[in-house]
């Protein structure tokens, strides 16, 4: 039985470790930064790189701005 439980114990072990990989697998293919996590840098710098993909600096300081400042600044 000893046996047993060792190699389910070292199968456990193998999966632990595949799975690490393919976490970080993941995380390499997808971190733009190289922070070592996925946030919203990320998505945002990969949403950039797609062709077509655009934001006017114009349209976005006005929405982003109007919430703090009033128009006439």
């Amino acid at each position: 039985m000893e046996k047993t439980e060792a190699t389910k114990e070292s199968k456990k072990t193998t999966e632990a470790k595949a799975l690490e990989k393919a976490k970080q697998s993941v995380i390499n293919a997808i971190d733009e930064n190289g922070n070592g996590a996925i946030d919203i840098e990320d998505i945002i710098i990969k949403a950039l790189k797609i062709p077509g993909i655009k934001i006017e600096r114009s349209d976005f300081l006005r929405a982003e701005l109007n919430v703090k400042y009033p128009e006439s600044v």
